[in-house]
């Protein structure tokens, strides 16, 4: 996943986006998405619920609480908005499978080489998780140090930032939750998981992944044998949870990210 600059135009729509979704009921299946056209927020989304937020308000308590982030990345004026939120939307479905990359670090959703990564400018927005850490930038930006991706003049956040519990976010907490307790126990930099609240016809948890070691069929019998898979209760772990601290404490620990499996258990033959 990429290490977003909270102190840019990326990192500002991904925490709206955010704070906006705290104001839903958090097991509700919701989306948002906010996009900046210079300055003008468009809030796109979709949820289940009934009850029609006054993102007018919402925008007012999100300038008070972050006025002097709001001014580093150059938000000093009024920010329009136009709400798109679709309500009562009973065609949106929860996601029930997600496919995610995680790597031997601290916080496996990051690689360890871009995690004590120092943003120095806002015009650089975020930097990727792959070996050849390809940052994302603003217009104007120039250097010859890095290698880089210019967006469009339309800022949007992304997954998971604006996204509820069942629209993956869970999923994706769980698969970290599982890579931070083993990945001492097998060689490799990355894990590809996916994870799925389905079950096989035997009603068997079912689970891919793909590693590069020749043990990758006795990790998947490891994690099927010390993980429960109990996604109710570990949902239940969220229902406190402020979201925007994933875009404004992104490398720290989480509370999911608890080693709770005897390491005796998590041994590869």
């Amino acid at each position: 996943m990429k290490l977003i600059n909270l102190k840019s135009k990326k990192g500002i729509v991904n925490l709206f986006a955010d704070f906006i979704l705290n104001k839903f009921d958090r097991f509700k299946n919701t989306v948002i998405e906010v996009s900046d056209f210079n300055h003008f927020f468009i809030i796109n989304g979709r949820t289940d619920s009934k009850e029609v937020l006054d993102l007018s308000k919402v925008r007012d308590e999100f300038i008070s609480e972050y006025q002097d982030l709001l001014k580093i990345v150059g938000y000093e004026e009024s920010i329009n908005i136009m709400d798109l939120i679709k309500y009562e939307d009973k065609s949106i479905k929860k996601c029930n499978s997600i496919c995610f990359d995680y790597f031997d670090s601290e916080r496996p959703i990051y690689h360890h080489k871009i995690i004590d990564y120092k943003f120095n400018s806002e015009k650089i927005y975020s930097i990727d998780n792959n070996l050849e850490n390809t940052f994302e930038v603003s217009f104007g930006f120039e250097s010859d140090n890095l290698k880089f991706l210019i967006p469009s003049n339309q800022v949007t956040s992304q997954f998971p930032y604006g996204y509820s519990l069942s629209m993956g976010r869970k999923l994706m907490y769980y698969g970290e939750y599982i890579v931070f307790n083993i990945k001492d126990s097998f060689l490799s930099n990355i894990i590809t998981l996916k994870i799925t609240e389905n079950k096989n016809k035997e009603g068997e948890q079912e689970i891919n992944l793909l590693i590069d070691s020749i043990h990758d069929k006795n990790v998947k019998s490891m994690i099927l044998d010390n993980f429960d898979f109990n996604f109710d209760y570990f949902e239940n772990k969220f229902k406190d949870y402020n979201f925007c601290n994933d875009i404004t404490n992104q490398t720290n620990k989480k509370l999911w990210l608890i080693k709770d499996i005897n390491t005796k258990d998590l041994v590869i033959i």
